[in-house]
């Protein structure tokens, strides 16, 4: 073999390699963008539904309270064997101007006879001039799965309903969404969230109720939107169960 045809056939060769080494190190460079977008891809998981717990007291205290309606305990299991002496309240009396149908604002408490102090303290108790709503808050724990802090862009509460054979109109219950908000999630952070509550009258048992439950999530940079969905239902024997 002559020189040139060396000199060619090592070109060449050079060449191939060249190649062979760009495309290798374009593959390895893929293969890391694409790793760091999974690791930066935020992951939102819903962990578990309840109710707000607006006290707790003692089972005694529970039995021997004047609560001015009939009062009842909601337990889930895990709150059981956590705190077994104490009966988790999970409604809250509020207050409604009899002659306007407003909210009274900034008055609350779990029984009648302390709601009426408190209207009292303030001046504004008519004896006959208030109507009092026992109130729910279900509430949804979430946790950021993923590797870095995401953004929690909003929260959606749609299509909720209560039970149709007990309440069939609006004016039976009265449903307050919590407006939403925008707030940063560390990675394995938990937050729990009560974006909706509703109100039935005194006396009404807790009904079965069903609502859907979606999140708006995104990267610390705005980038890698993601969402999800679940179905929550309340149906009285196995507490508020979510489909996700």
């Amino acid at each position: 073999m002559d020189s040139n045809n060396a000199i060619a056939w090592l070109t060449l060769a050079t060449l191939i390699t060249s190649i062979i080494f760009n495309i290798l190190t374009w593959s390895d460079q893929s293969s890391q963008r694409e790793m760091r977008d999974r690791l930066n891809f935020p992951r939102i998981a819903i962990k578990e539904t309840n109710f707000f717990i607006f006290r707790s007291v003692s089972f005694d205290d529970f039995h021997n309270r004047d609560w001015g309606f009939i009062q009842s305990v909601i337990q889930e299991p895990d709150e059981i064997s956590f705190n077994p002496n104490n009966a988790p309240i999970k409604n809250m009396i509020v207050a409604f101007d009899s002659s306007t149908g407003k909210y009274v604002e900034n008055t609350w408490s779990i029984s009648i006879p302390e709601i009426k102090s408190e209207l009292t303290r303030r001046n504004i108790f008519r004896e006959s001039g208030y109507r009092f709503d026992k109130m729910y808050k279900p509430i949804v724990t979430i946790q950021n799965t993923g590797q870095l802090p995401c953004i929690v862009d909003s929260i959606e509460i749609k299509n909720f309903q209560l039970d149709p054979k007990n309440y069939n109109n609006s004016s039976d219950y009265k449903i307050v969404k919590v407006p939403h908000e925008h707030f940063t999630l560390d990675p394995g952070q938990v937050f729990s969230t009560a974006r909706i509550s509703f109100n039935i009258p005194l006396n009404a048992p807790l009904p079965i109720f069903d609502f859907d439950y979606e999140i708006y999530f995104s990267s610390l940079n705005g980038k890698n939107p993601g969402s999800r969905k679940v179905h929550i239902k309340w149906d009285g024997d196995f507490g508020i169960r979510n489909n996700d």
